[in-house]
């Protein structure tokens, strides 16, 4: 199944005629499998109307909500609009991460991404109307992504080429700012606002060369980038769907050799290390 929206590999303007053209001219192209609906008029008008209102002011700096459980960990408890967070290029993170956006009825869009797993990212809960996908476009991704920074909430983008200027990237943030997008940053990007990383992954239902997936695990770390300490969360798929548990540290146990009269004992020093 191809992605749900294409853009063509060229410069996007950011005047709002070409935005709502660009919307209009690939609603035919979304998937009517996996319960995925056509965008309606009434979704456009949605687009519109918020087209406009950038035209005309601006959005209150608000934070863009993430699952419940995932909002531990960020101090925000959700996403800040303005800044850039370098994230795993792990999928399942991703979709995690965006979901609840897409369910409180904002717009998300991908840029250069590759082999993104459309049926996982509904079985994370990911409204696919509500999430535009631009591919891979070589050097071009800049354009995408500083097109969209104006008429959707987050853009997770991977850079396909050189990165621009650091004034350059001082505007695209100071844009995304005034219109209330975030940025999440696959690849490697100077400066980021916070870096949620995948510190472990287990599957469970595989035995030698038998059995069947029954669970994904992925333990994640969210580290600011000043100085503030790590937030961990454990985030966990199976049949029933996706949860977030809170992150257990469990105890190292040091053993001390420790003489007394010829015999060795051994003194357990417990830490939440």
């Amino acid at each position: 199944m191809g992605p749900p929206v294409c853009f063509p590999g060229c410069v996007m303007s950011v005047d709002s005629g070409t935005i709502e053209h660009m919307f209009e001219s690939t609603v035919a192209s979304l998937p009517q499998t996996h319960g995925v609906r056509s965008l309606k008029a009434t979704t456009l008008g949605e687009l519109r109307q918020r087209i406009r209102h950038l035209e005309h002011g601006r959005f209150p700096l608000q934070t863009i909500p993430v699952s419940p459980g995932l909002d531990s960990l960020f101090p925000e408890k959700g996403l800040t609009p303005g800044v850039v967070y370098n994230l795993s290029p792990h999928t399942s993170v991703m979709w995690a991460l965006i979901a609840e956006a897409t369910q409180n009825g904002h717009y998300v869009a991908t840029v250069g991404r590759h082999h993104l797993g459309f049926h996982a990212a509904i079985e994370y809960g990911v409204v696919l109307e509500r999430l535009i996908v631009v591919p891979p476009i070589g050097h071009q991704w800049w354009s995408a992504v500083a097109a969209l920074v104006d008429v959707v909430s987050i853009v997770v983008f991977s850079a396909s080429g050189p990165l621009p200027s650091p004034r350059a990237r001082d505007t695209l943030t100071a844009r995304a700012r005034e219109r209330g997008c975030a940025l999440l940053a696959t690849s490697s990007w100077p400066g980021a606002y916070g870096q949620v990383v995948v510190e472990d992954t287990q599957w469970e239902g595989l035995g030698s060369g038998h059995g069947v997936l029954s669970s994904h695990e992925l333990t994640l770390c969210y580290t600011p980038r000043h100085g503030a300490s790590a937030h961990r969360v454990r985030l966990v798929r199976n049949g029933s769907g996706s949860h977030v548990l809170p992150h257990t540290i469990t105890p190292v146990v040091h053993l001390t050799p420790v003489t007394q009269e010829g015999r060795v004992i051994a003194s357990d020093q417990r830490e939440a290390g």
